[in-house]
Order: C-alpha cells, then sequence, then structure tokens
C-alpha cells in the first residue's frame, strides 16, 4: 500500500467517524468515503485490504477513544493492557471495512462495475458486524444521521441498515462521477445511476415527511401514560459501598413520591442498578421501600442484582423489577445481552489465566427468556438493559409479542463526560423508529430522556447531575414492517451480491471461451 493509499484511507476514516455525536458533523457521512472509494479504483485486492483496514482503524480509534480510559479507571487495567485490547478491538472491527473494500475491489476485477455494489457489501459487512461473536452493532454508520428525522424514518422498513444504504449510495454516486470526471469521458456511464440514488434520497426523504404525519395522528388516539424519570447520578466508585446504600434509596425515594405526589406520574423509571443490594432478600433496606411504595399510586421499574440456582450452582443476573403502586411484585426481566469482558468473561474456561487480569468483571449470567411486564397502569413494558439498546432483534421481539412501551435502563458513568453517552443514545433513538414505540430511559448519571416513536428527543437530563424528567408518553399498537419482517435488507443484498457474483463469473468465462476461440482461429490461418 502506497503513502497515497494510507493517506486517503486516513482521510475517510476520519471524516466518517467526526458524522457521529457528539461531534455531529453528519454531512461528512455522505461524502467521508468518497476518497477511499476513489482510490480503490486503481488498487489490487491486497492493496484494497490493507487500505480497508487503515481508514477503519482511524475510524474506529477516534469513535471508540473514550473505551481506553474507561477500561484504567473501572476495570482497573494497568495502561499498557487497557491499550491493547483497544488496539485488539480497533483492528478487529477495522476488519470488517477491509472486508468491504476487498471485496469491491475483487468484483470490480471480475467486470461488475455498479455504483450499488458498494452499498450491498456495506450493508453485508455491517449486517455481519452486528451478530458475529454475539455481535457489536456499535456506531454503526446509519446511526450518524440520527438528528435527520425525516431520513431516518425509512428505518421502520429496512432497519437502521437501510440509512447507512443510503449513505454507501451517495458516496458510490460520487465517487464514479469524480472518476469519470478524471478519465475525461465525454459520456459519464452513471449518470443514470446518480439519477436513481437522487430519486431514491427524495422517495425516502417524501416516505419520512409522510410516515411522520401519520404516526402523529395516531398518536392524538393512543392511550396516554405519564411517566418519571429519577437519574440519581451515584458516584461510579462509591455506589456498592454499604455505608450508602440506605442514603442511595432515600434518594430515589424521595424523588420518586415528588414525581408521583406532586407532579401525577402513573409509573417512574430507576437507572440499571438504582439498588445496590438484592432487592430479593429480606432485610430493612427491602421492607423500607416496599413500605414506601405501597402508599404512592405509581409503579416503579428499577435495576437490582439478583441471583439464582441454575444446575445445582449460584448464579447472577441483571435484573430490572416491576413494583406496582401497592407495593406489589409484578415482574422482572434479566439482562440476556451481557457484555463481553464486562459482565461475563468469554472463554474462560479455555483460558483461565485471562481472568487474574480483569479484577473488576462480572459475573453475570443472562437471561433466558423476552416478553413484556405488565403494569397496574395498562402498559406493557418491553424492559431492556443498557448494552441492549444497541440490539434490534430485542426490542423488535418484545415490540412483537405485545409490548406497547420500551423502557431502557442503563448506567453510563463508565465513559464519563465522552461522546460515548450520546453515541449510546443516538443508538436507542433509532430503536423507536424501527418499532414506533416510546421509549423511557433512566441512566444513572445521565442521559435520560424520553423518545418518541419518530425518533425525537422529547426530554433530555445533562451529563453527572441529579435530575428527574416528567412526560406524557403513548401506549402504541402499531406493528411496523420491520417488527414484522426483520432484517430483509441484509437478505436481498446477500441475494442480490450472489446474483452479481454467478453473473460477473459467467462473463469471465465467456470472456476466456472467446480469448480461447480466437487464438485458435489465428493459429488455423498461420
Amino acid at each position: 500500500m502506497s503513502k497515497r493509499n494510507f493517506f486517503l484511507a486516513s482521510v475517510s476514516g476520519g471524516l466518517t467517524a467526526l458524522s457521529f455525536p457528539h461531534w455531529n458533523v453528519w454531512p461528512l457521512a455522505w461524502v467521508g468515503l468518497v476518497p477511499l472509494l476513489c482510490e480503490a479504483r486503481g488498487m489490487r485486492p491486497r492493496e484494497a485490504l490493507l487500505a480497508g483496514w487503515a481508514a477503519g482503524a482511524v475510524h474506529f480509534g477516534v469513535l471508540l477513544y473514550w473505551l481506553t480510559d474507561t477500561m484504567q479507571v473501572y476495570g482497573r487495567l494497568p495502561l499498557l493492557v487497557a491499550v491493547g485490547v483497544m488496539v485488539l478491538l480497533v483492528l478487529y472491527l477495522a476488519g470488517f471495512w477491509a472486508l468491504f473494500l476487498w471485496g469491491l475491489v475483487v468484483l470490480r476485477t471480475a467486470g461488475a462495475h455498479s455504483i450499488w455494489l458498494a452499498p450491498i457489501l456495506w450493508t453485508l459487512t455491517e449486517a455481519l458486524r452486528s451478530v458475529l461473536f454475539t455481535g457489536f452493532p456499535w456506531a454503526l454508520l446509519g446511526y450518524s444521521q440520527w438528528k435527520l428525522v425525516p431520513l431516518i424514518q425509512i428505518a421502520d422498513i429496512t432497519g437502521i441498515h437501510g440509512v447507512g444504504f443510503l449513505l454507501l449510495g451517495a458516496n458510490s454516486t460520487i465517487s464514479h462521477l469524480i472518476v469519470s470526471l478524471g478519465e475525461r469521458r465525454k459520456r459519464l456511464p452513471s449518470l443514470g445511476g446518480t439519477l436513481i440514488a437522487g430519486l431514491l434520497v427524495s422517495a425516502v426523504w417524501y416516505y419520512g415527511e409522510w410516515r411522520i404525519s401519520q404516526i402523529e395522528d395516531l398518536s392524538r388516539v393512543s392511550p396516554k401514560l405519564k411517566v418519571g424519570i429519577v437519574q440519581g447520578n451515584m458516584e461510579q466508585s462509591m455506589k456498592w459501598d454499604p455505608r450508602v446504600q440506605e442514603a442511595t434509596l432515600s434518594l430515589y425515594l424521595e424523588e420518586t413520591r415528588r414525581l408521583a405526589l406532586e407532579k401525577g406520574a402513573k409509573l417512574v423509571v430507576w437507572p440499571e442498578t438504582a439498588l445496590p443490594f438484592f432487592f430479593q432478600k429480606e432485610g430493612p433496606l427491602r421492607e423500607r421501600l416496599l413500605e414506601a411504595t405501597s402508599v404512592l399510586d405509581a409503579d416503579i421499574v428499577f435495576g437490582a442484582p439478583a441471583f439464582g440456582v441454575k444446575r445445582g450452582q449460584t448464579v447472577f443476573y441483571n435484573r430490572a423489577y416491576l413494583l406496582g403502586s401497592g407495593g406489589e411484585i409484578l415482574g422482572f426481566y434479566d439482562k440476556t445481552h451481557l457484555v463481553p469482558f464486562g459482565e461475563y468473561l468469554p472463554l474462560r474456561e479455555l483460558f483461565p489465566f485471562i481472568r487474574g487480569l480483569i479484577t473488576a468483571i462480572g459475573d453475570f449470567s443472562p437471561g433466558e427468556s423476552l416478553g413484556w411486564l405488565g403494569s397496574s397502569t395498562g402498559a406493557k413494558l418491553g424492559v431492556t438493559i443498557c448494552f441492549e439498546s444497541i440490539f434490534p432483534d430485542i426490542f423488535r421481539e418484545e415490540a412483537r409479542l405485545g409490548a406497547d412501551l420500551f423502557v431502557n435502563l442503563t448506567n453510563d458513568a463508565w465513559f464519563g463526560e465522552t461522546a460515548a453517552p450520546y453515541q449510546h443514545l443516538s443508538m436507542l433513538a433509532m430503536r423507536a423508529v424501527e418499532n414506533r414505540r416510546w421509549i423511557v430511559r433512566a441512566a444513572n448519571t445521565g442521559i435520560s430522556a424520553t423518545i418518541d416513536p419518530c425518533g425525537r428527543v422529547r426530554s433530555a437530563s445533562p451529563l453527572f447531575q441529579r435530575a428527574t424528567i416528567i412526560d406524557l408518553v403513548d401506549l402504541m399498537d402499531v406493528n411496523s414492517f420491520y417488527s414484522v419482517h426483520g432484517e430483509s435488507l441484509p437478505w436481498a443484498c446477500c441475494a442480490t451480491l450472489v446474483a452479481v457474483g454467478l453473473g460477473a463469473l459467467a462473463r469471465s468465462k465467456r470472456r476466456r471461451k472467446n480469448a480461447l476461440a480466437r487464438m485458435e482461429g489465428e493459429t488455423r490461418k498461420d
């Protein structure tokens, strides 16, 4: 790979990273990959692989810069170990960019030159990143457009991948035009594709405006529920100190009383592990909570650690409880998709020595089922916890099973005042659009928020401040195309790619056959 290749690849990686929160220079996502795609025109497959890796490494290095501090401060990892883990993760994620660019160059070498190859390949590599090794779909390219509300409405058909497809279509179209002009072609072969790309973006925007109007009409006739959120802003390093447990509970109860009695909230949401003790165990703190809530006319959703027995061994869960207005436990949800190296250690049976490197790692077991919790208000709550907010299939399944309001409990204190809390919130907003549900989010240190079914943040709290939110939300009873059918776009891209590959292979065989026929004809003449 030449210095020029490396430089332009790095430029593309950096530009696309800056389109994400909280830099939010979203127009860069429409053009950021153009330098890389233009340069790829003259690359061999091996060069494309290296250039894609370089671009991806810069991209994810900029996006995930906050991971090193998080691992040092809260994971208690030595600096060199934290940097090493960060580098390995960045290189792994950059590998998907490498796969994308390599595949693009290979197909072009085989004779496929459509501007739609790039969007198809990009969609497939991002879909692969979303599921491989339990998946890490953090900051897929489409999330960069989360504030461009009309555009992202297409997600109720295609999911987040549809927005990324549009972005790659724009980048690919612009790069084709630049290359065509650079080669001084009298007739631009990409003009038809450019027109189609422009019409597609316009159609998506029109669909978004129409769909927003439709959802707002539905909102007017939907049942309402007044919800409250308590952001306790508990210091992460002190949160689990037994000496502050009573003060923690007092804080949440005081704010909940105010939201319920003074503001009229019928459902109050506390953050992930808001209670730093085992609520299921009998004790004075549990009794105090049950007694206090028995006189409130409001349900409470709160997080707390829990334990159980599986195959004769004690296991632990990251749990969310629903406590009824009369002090009755109405149900609970155990987090199903845990954070690798945060809540559990993958492959610890094979590599027991690495456990000693991570002193603060959790040791949780995943929950076994999805569904909804029935509130005494009549709401069917689809509950998720923290990291689960980046996995569309969890929300889709809860919506399919009948949840009419999403509740998300999280603790982003680990990230400090970095870009991570903003990135996390942007991904949750897309879940609202995909399934056309309101989302109520309680975060220990922020950002707590309410998000409407069009992905608009209606109320939000500041970072690292004690805060409460009160809002009136809708209980939506509508299933989007995406809720019912799921990830149809990646499968369509996969089928198209197979057809393109087979077509390129057939053309290649014909060219070889014709070449051999010409050689044989010339030989006979001689």
